[in-house]
This record gives structure tokens, C-alpha cells and sequence, in this order.
């Protein structure tokens, strides 16, 4: 009889290990945002994802992965890589017996470092009556957002831009104002937040120090020299941000 017991014990014992094994894990996922994006090419433990527009998605961040029509998850997944719009994943953990090739979708989900840099982001600044974005954790580049149209400035010209930059570094000492550069579009994410795709509108900025409209096809950025006559002609149509640069001391 007391062998029996024993026998009952450990089996009562073993059962609520399981058991725990298997809920526990419902318990620490965090709650996962409503919003999923679609798997592609899985491969293996890794597998693409096309990065949503509205979030910026940096290496390290991490998610939950899902199965087609199911709310609960299935396992985590790290972000490895970020090019362009697409994200590289590497599988974390997944559920005992869920084969990986039926992970349908993700959701991103912030994590440590993600949270720390949220906390250290910066508030924008206000110069001229414009707001300025913050760029990068360390507060060296701010970007005028939304955009500003030419059409506002007094004087439909380089000149009159120009002296809108010269009020803004007047007002503010810190930071140094010009146009954005095209060798920053992609080191600083602005394709991220301004939409060189749109025919609608022609977006300024400098090419090796000269005037030019930049735009995007078929995700390559090409750019073309612009004149002042151009200005005028297209001023309704044309757009431009301004970006502060922190200035050495």
C-alpha cells in the first residue's frame, strides 16, 4: 500500500511539472500587439519579414511567432538582419511539436533595448515655429516634420530658403540648418519617414553641395539637379526638410 502511495505521489508530482511546462509559457509571453505580418522564405530556423513602415526595426528586436487562425503564440524570434524593407529572423523558442514551416505570421514586440532607447529618446524642438524631430539617441540630427512647402516661404527661391536656415541657426546656436544630404537618406532611416516614392511631390535636398530633387523608383534613389526658374515654376509641388545638425564645440 505504501508503495502504492509513493508511486502515486511522484506521479501527481511529475503530472503538475508537466503541466506547469506546458501553461507556463502562455503566462510569460507578453501581450502581443493585434497587428501580424505575413512569414516569407522560411528556411530552416530563419525566415523574411517585410518590415512595417510605421515602426522603425532594428537588430535585436525581438516578437512572437503565430500559426495561421491562431491568437496564442507559438514561440519567439529575434530580428539578425534589416535591409531595405525586409527583416532576416532567426526562430528563439517554439512549442514542443510545432513544426516551423507552419509559422503563418509575427508581431513585433519591444524589448530591453528597445524599451531603454524609447526612454532615452529625445522630445522634439520647436524653432520658428517648426517641429523638429530627433534623429538619433544622441541628439546630433533633428528633422523638420512635417515637410515644408515652398510655397510658404516668402521668396520662391533658394535664397529665400537659405534665409529661412540662417533664422533657424539664429534662434538655435547648438545646431547647425541646411538641407537634408543624399548620403544620409539611408544612415539615418529618412527613407523610413519621408516618401521619395510620392509623384505628387518633389522633395529637396543636396547632392555634393548642389540643389537637387530626389526621388525613388523601384527602390533606388536617384536624383536630379534643380534651378532656380524650376523653383518657381514647380513651387506648389515642391517640398522640403530642413535637418539641424549638432555643432562641434
Amino acid at each position: 500500500m505504501k508503495n502504492l502511495l509513493k508511486r502515486l505521489n511522484k506521479f501527481s508530482v511529475a503530472w503538475v511539472i508537466l503541466t506547469l511546462w506546458w501553461i507556463a509559457p502562455l503566462h510569460l509571453y507578453p501581450l502581443y500587439p493585434q497587428e501580424t505580418y505575413k512569414v516569407t522564405q522560411p528556411r530552416a530556423n530563419y525566415f523574411l519579414v517585410k518590415m512595417p513602415l510605421t515602426s522603425k526595426i532594428t537588430i535585436g528586436t525581438r516578437g512572437n511567432l503565430f500559426l495561421e487562425n491562431q491568437k496564442a503564440p507559438m514561440g519567439t524570434f529575434k530580428v539578425t538582419d534589416v535591409k531595405d524593407d525586409e527583416c532576416l529572423c532567426v526562430i528563439e523558442s517554439i512549442r514542443p511539436g510545432i513544426d516551423s514551416s507552419r509559422l503563418s505570421r509575427i508581431s513585433f514586440t519591444p524589448g530591453p533595448d528597445q524599451q531603454k532607447s524609447k526612454n532615452k529618446s529625445l522630445p522634439p524642438l520647436i524653432v520658428k515655429g517648426l517641429r523638429f524631430i530627433h534623429l538619433a539617441d544622441n541628439g546630433n540630427y533633428y528633422l523638420s516634420e512635417p515637410p515644408i512647402p515652398l510655397k510658404t516661404i516668402e521668396s520662391l527661391s533658394v535664397a529665400g530658403i537659405k534665409n529661412l536656415l540662417y533664422q533657424i541657426e539664429e534662434e538655435n546656436h547648438r545646431y547647425r540648418a541646411d538641407f537634408i544630404r543624399f548620403t544620409q537618406i539611408r544612415s539615418l532611416g529618412l527613407d523610413k519617414i519621408i516618401d521619395f516614392t510620392d509623384k505628387n511631390r518633389i522633395y529637396l535636398g543636396t547632392v555634393e553641395g548642389k540643389l537637387s530633387m530626389i526621388y525613388q523608383e523601384n527602390g533606388v534613389f536617384s536624383y536630379t539637379q534643380i534651378s532656380s526658374s524650376t523653383l518657381k515654376k514647380f513651387s506648389n509641388n515642391i517640398f522640403f526638410h530642413v535637418m539641424l545638425e549638432k555643432k562641434e564645440r
